[in-house]
């Protein structure tokens, strides 16, 4: 009787409920974490590739003899501007992945407690979802932060390929001044475009909600 009394009263407890809801959330939490982490390894990944390529080429194109292929000062300016975006798309990419102070649960300060009596077990489910409490609070700023460095990440990763392939087009085609210029400000409009929408969350029409909904 008195142990299905004391399971009774745990089950009623406020604070084991939240316990086992907040253990899920922090769960759910260290999943989106690893996915962000997932995404910026790929992007670093990825961009290590472009440039391996790019550098490759201009090797190539370097050891050959073939005066036909020329660099106007718009296919320099768009071939500069491709690698500054990369190499600042990796930059916040490697901030993204090295952001991993993450809250898991209670410490083992918790259990040192209880074994030496400092913490009595009535005070344990209160302290547990206290504990839990700020690990999610914790982890929804860390998110934040690396759900923003991924933004800029793929951000200037967008605007490094679109500057190259501005870059390729206009030495390939070699087009008038005139053409040259009309193009060039139309991907400056599309870089701005995507700038825009990417670092304004133009996308998350319920990030208002969402953000509502991770404060509570």
């Amino acid at each position: 009787m008195s142990k299905d009394d004391s399971s009774e009263d745990d089950e009623q407890n406020p604070h084991l409920h939240l316990s086992e809801k907040y253990d899920r959330m922090v769960e759910s939490q260290l999943s989106a974490l690893s996915n962000v982490d997932t995404n910026a390894w790929r992007a670093a990944r990825l961009i290590g590739i472009i440039l391996g390529v790019l550098l490759t080429g201009l090797s190539l194109i370097a050891q050959g003899e073939n005066p036909a292929v020329t660099f106007s000062p718009a296919v320099l300016m768009f071939f500069a501007l491709g690698v500054i975006s990369l190499l600042v798309s990796l930059v916040f990419a490697a901030v993204s992945i090295l952001n991993v102070e993450v809250g898991y649960g209670p410490g083992t300060h918790l259990t040192d407690g209880l074994t030496e009596g400092d913490v009595s077990p009535e005070a344990y489910p209160g302290i547990v979802s206290k504990n839990l409490a700020k690990n999610i609070e914790k982890n929804n700023r860390v998110l934040s932060v690396k759900a923003d460095k991924l933004r800029y990440t793929y951000n200037f990763l967008i605007v490094g390929l679109i500057s190259f392939s501005s870059a390729v087009g206009i030495l390939i085609i070699s087009p008038s001044r005139a053409l040259t210029i009309i193009g060039g400000l139309s991907s400056g409009a599309i870089m701005t475009g995507i700038t825009y929408y990417i670092l304004g969350k133009k996308y998350d029409i319920d990030s208002e909600g969402v953000d509502s909904v991770g404060q509570e």
